[in-house]
């Protein structure tokens, strides 16, 4: 799973109507949503954007048509035999322009952060802890890399800097 699908992409699932974003969350329960990117090596385009990479039957290829009524969609196309990408806008500029500096604190507002990651029994997804600076995300990282407890995370981002490569869709080459 990409930083983008794990950080950036509930910038757009938040931004979308109730309807859509219940279809986004079918997608991914049925493990249709494959991964999603911030960058395509084969598509350029100029907006902000996302790259959802979805698997999807003959059967259900209308998600594609659904896309394309979104006033964020660019553009659809075939990758493979059943693979699809999507690709999307982004209009919140704060939430990608900190990513692509990797300062995930940095990308979204408290109250941003309750509403969309906040489950339904009181806890947080474990992406809460890398935006929320947490004492538990900074127990983890002060054992899983032996740091001092006293460790000074005042300046620090509690996950690792985003690596455009690992964020890029590569298609394969034919052949290969």
């Amino acid at each position: 799973m990409t930083k983008t699908y794990k950080y950036l992409y509930p910038a757009f699932h938040l931004s979308c109507s109730t309807m859509v974003r219940a279809m986004l969350g079918d997608l991914m329960r049925m493990e249709k949503l494959v991964d999603v990117y911030l960058y395509d090596n084969s598509h350029v385009y100029e907006d902000p954007m996302i790259f959802l990479l979805l698997r999807l039957s003959q059967g259900s290829l209308d998600v594609l048509d659904k896309f394309r009524t979104l006033n964020t969609y660019i553009d659809d196309y075939s990758v493979d035999n059943n693979m699809f990408m999507v690709v999307v806008s982004i209009s919140d500029m704060r939430a990608y322009n900190n990513f692509l500096e990797s300062k995930y604190s940095k990308m979204y507002s408290s109250v941003f952060l309750e509403r969309a990651f906040k489950k339904s029994d009181g806890e947080y997804l474990s992406v809460y802890n890398v935006f929320a600076k947490t004492v538990k995300r900074k127990m983890e990282l002060i054992e899983d890399y032996n740091l001092p407890d006293e460790f000074d995370f005042e300046d620090a981002e509690l996950e690792g800097i985003m690596n455009i490569e690992e964020e890029t869709f590569k298609h394969k080459k034919e052949g290969a």
